[in-house]
């Protein structure tokens, strides 16, 4: 299996009026809606800020070139999310919470 790291190192044209010492790293967000479970989050407010392991499946739906850009040619990808599957203990995580609130919907 082939892994990309997607980060890239601020350029001068994204790059904050304040100096900082390092370069911060820029990665593509990814937004996506649910149901959740049982009328709340699939995720909590712990939740934030932890890097989960998954393994996507995506549709690619377009290809772009740019040349107007510091360092030369770059290329743009546009992909579609159609799957997202944890693995490990985020799968565990997220398995156990469904679980817990399964039970509390038993004892209400």
């Amino acid at each position: 299996m082939k892994t990309i790291d997607l980060g890239e190192k601020e350029s001068a044209v994204m790059a904050s009026p304040t100096k900082s010492k390092e370069p911060c790293v820029w990665y593509p967000s990814l937004h996506f809606t649910d149901n959740g479970q049982d009328g709340k989050s699939s995720f909590d407010d712990e939740d934030i800020g932890k890097v989960l392991t998954v393994t996507a499946e995506i549709k690619l739906t377009g290809i772009n070139s740019r040349t107007d850009t510091p360092k030369g040619k770059k290329f743009e990808y546009n992909f579609e999310v159609q799957k997202l599957h944890l693995e490990g203990s985020d799968a565990e995580m997220l398995k156990t919470r469904q679980t817990d609130r399964a039970k509390k919907r038993g004892m209400a």
